[in-house]
């Protein structure tokens, strides 16, 4: 079937149909039968949590994980060891992860 390299006239007289009258009803019937109904198929959409999970894996938001969790284990031997420690600066890098995620699936 190469129809797109006929000419309009070959086209017309190969099918049986007219430019004016178009396909009858039972050339019309046996053509969804024969290749099915003239329509698009839809792709399922992806879930919520697989859009969630596809954003969290980008590579800069597993360099920022990485970062944020690298920055908890400071601070909890900090705080085990008698110093100083700093949880906000982790909130902080958790925040801006979680923002990165939801602007990303919101934007999809």
């Amino acid at each position: 079937m190469k129809e797109f390299m006929m000419n309009q006239d070959e086209v017309l007289v190969q099918f049986h149909t007219s430019l004016s009258d178009g396909l009858l009803s039972d050339q019309i019937i046996q053509n969804r039968n024969q290749y099915g109904n003239n329509s698009l198929s839809r792709k399922k959409p992806k879930s919520l949590a697989r859009r969630i999970f596809e954003a969290s894996i980008e590579p800069m938001i597993l360099m920022l994980i990485m970062a944020g969790l690298i920055d908890v284990a400071v601070n909890v031997i900090r705080t085990a060891t008698g110093g100083e420690a700093d949880f906000l600066e982790c909130a902080g890098i958790f925040v801006a992860i979680f923002l990165s995620v939801v602007i990303t699936v919101v934007m999809e």
